[in-house]
């Protein structure tokens, strides 16, 4: 619907008096319509269409204020035109995935709420600047969409990007609780295919930071016998795959089988990196899984997502 039918409807709805506050109409967190408006525009919810002051917001795609919004952080640095260009790309290559995946990348960044800790996250990135920089910074920040804020606290926050991997499971497993962070355990084949089972995910700069800061990463040979009994009892018929856990390290948050591009594995990455994400199933990408070993916890899955099952120990 574009911005010319938007407006004659509010017109008609204000003559007639008929609120066109439905389904149909706003799309944004309305359980019963969630599929229907925000996969092309940035509706907000609820609020009556015939309100001529929300016309202008209305039609207004959130994925493509980010994009110009990533393009303004451009200096004249090369170092920083190769951070855009690579988070271009992994943005693309996520909300051109399908309309789950852009439902996926709307929920996580432009749909929550900026909250104090993003707020934090901010100033720790700005903390080493001038007054007078940190300010223009400042201005620039709330200037921005939330998804814009939320960007460019994943661009530009601090920390290393060397992943260490462990091969040992239960290592790794027993540092979760120790380190308060979640389990990544990526399925590969051969010594060192931590790298190779993401393809060209770890290349990522954004991912290899995700992981290197938010993550116990452990990778597992399926060529070894070890490996391909880990590999069995998480589900995996295939040679490579992906599963996080929560940050307890007690439950399943994501499962995929085979590879994903680096746009989808920084998407789950942040994802269950934030503290705030509680984990109520086991979001599933791929292959249906075999649940026949899993423990089954006594909670009700969400649309397009298994149970959550304890994770396997070796």
């Amino acid at each position: 619907m574009n911005r010319k039918l938007l407006f004659v409807a509010a017109m008609l709805a204000c003559v007639t008096g008929f609120s066109l506050n439905s389904a149909d109409a706003c799309g944004r967190r309305h359980s019963s319509c969630h599929s229907s408006c925000h996969t092309v525009y940035y509706v907000p919810c609820c609020e009556p269409i015939c309100c001529i002051p929300c016309m202008d917001s209305m039609p207004v795609d959130p994925i493509e204020v980010v994009i110009g919004e990533i393009k303004s952080f451009a200096d004249d640095t090369p170092e920083t035109q190769t951070l855009i260009d690579d988070t271009l790309k992994e943005l693309m290559e996520t909300v051109n995935g399908g309309a789950e995946a852009r439902n996926a990348w709307l929920e996580e960044y432009a749909y929550p709420p900026i909250t104090a800790e993003d707020q934090q996250n901010f100033e720790a990135i700005i903390a080493d600047l001038s007054d007078e920089d940190k300010a223009k910074e400042r201005t620039r920040w709330q200037g921005l969409s939330n998804a814009g804020k939320r960007y460019y606290n994943y661009m530009f926050a601090k920390g290393g990007e060397e992943v260490t991997w462990l091969l040992d499971y239960s290592k790794g497993l027993s540092q979760v609780a120790v380190q308060d962070k979640p389990l990544a355990v990526i399925f590969g084949t051969g010594a060192n295919g931590g790298a190779k089972a993401l393809r060209g995910a770890v290349a990522s700069r954004n991912v290899r930071r995700i992981l290197a800061n938010n993550y116990i990463c452990v990778y597992v040979d399926t060529t070894t016998p070890a490996g391909k009994e880990l590999s069995k009892s998480f589900g995996f018929t295939g040679a490579s795959g992906l599963v996080l856990s929560d940050r307890t390290g007690e439950k399943q948050a994501f499962w995929h089988q085979g590879s994903l591009s680096s746009g989808r594995v920084s998407l789950y990455l942040q994802k269950y990196a934030n503290p705030r994400t509680l984990v109520q199933s086991t979001e599933k990408v791929g292959s249906p899984r075999n649940l026949s070993k899993a423990t089954i916890a006594s909670v009700p899955a969400r649309t397009r997502t298994v149970p959550v099952t304890t994770v396997v120990s070796d």
